[in-house]
């Protein structure tokens, strides 16, 4: 299964869905950064732990970093891109019970070879109103807040056409308002506790 565009959030929302398996998420973008000259073995390996403790998902996001057109890749590159090939096709292994999952933003960059390997290829929209709300509610948590639901209603109105990464951003400048204030003061007093708790309360206007 070849999830293209979405959000981080969405796609990992979608694959924690199977809760019943076991599920094996790798992010190529950090694993490549340590591991690209063995990542074949890597990959082999992962896929062997897969078949011993079936039903199993593996997901992969970001696989744009990794498989993209051969063409365009070095050699080494190549070899993990033929053991990808090699190991989905389950040559010699039996890859029942095992599903697949891929995640990309860039499906034009993706051999077409490894492109073909996948059945279905579901376009993960951008989130909806319910969606966005949710989010919020997911990045605000705990923190101490007086947004009321008249603000969540507000922020989601507003927010129309934002991804979830974008939202997560939004929460964050929100969050480090209070320490920009405090960059920018030029006295400063002692406090009590709460009077701290009640300054690091967020505002619906931030």
């Amino acid at each position: 299964m070849l999830l293209l565009n979405g959000t981080g959030k969405v796609k990992g929302e979608l694959v924690l869905s199977f809760s019943k398996f076991r599920i094996r998420m790798i992010e190529l973008v950090r694993e490549l950064r340590n591991t690209i000259l063995t990542f074949n073995r890597l990959v082999k390996l992962l896929f062997d732990r897969a078949r011993r403790q079936k039903p199993c998902i593996i997901f992969f996001d970001e696989i744009d970093a990794l498989c993209g057109k051969r063409d365009r890749s070095a050699d080494h590159e190549n070899r993990v891109k033929n053991e990808f090939l090699v190991q989905i096709d389950g040559v010699d292994k039996d890859n029942s019970g095992i599903l697949f999952i891929a995640a990309t933003n860039l499906p034009w960059t993706l051999d077409e070879a490894f492109r073909r390997r996948f059945q279905k290829k579901i376009l993960v929209p951008m989130p909806d109103s319910a969606a966005r709300r949710r989010l919020f509610e997911i990045e605000i948590g705990d923190t101490q807040c007086n947004l009321s639901q008249a603000d969540y209603e507000q922020l989601t109105e507003k927010t129309d056409g934002f991804s979830g990464s974008d939202i997560t951003n939004l929460v964050q400048e929100a969050l480090m308002g209070p320490i920009r204030r405090l960059h920018r003061a030029t006295h400063f007093k002692q406090v009590s506790r709460i009077s701290v708790l009640n300054s690091n309360r967020i505002h619906a206007e931030e």
